[in-house]
């Protein structure tokens, strides 16, 4: 019982650190590109990033983290893109259901 209270506990402190790192968070920086870049620039910048911090290919303890922060910022601008009205219904529904 003890086990679930402080899972509980950690999900909780870890949902308030996330919103808390959102008010700061730049999906062009993440991905090191300024905020003119075209789609092909966003797409080409995040398969090398991820190719590279891929937490089974890199091995620094910072890895997993930076993994997460440019997936992050790819899905933001793939979010955007999709709210634009620039991706077709089918991918829209992906991502309006979590299902990518």
């Amino acid at each position: 019982m003890h086990l679930v209270k402080y899972i509980v506990i950690y999900c909780l402190f870890c949902l308030c650190y996330l919103s808390a790192d959102n008010k700061d968070f730049n999906p062009y920086e993440v991905l090191g590109l300024s905020r003119t870049a075209s789609d092909k620039d966003i797409r080409q910048a995040y398969k090398k990033l991820a190719k590279y911090w891929h937490p089974d290919k890199n091995s620094e303890p910072n890895a997993h983290e930076q993994f997460t922060k440019i997936n992050a910022a790819y899905e933001v601008k793939k979010k955007k893109k999709a709210e634009n009205g620039s991706l077709p219904l089918a991918v829209k529904l992906e991502l309006s259901h979590g299902c990518y």
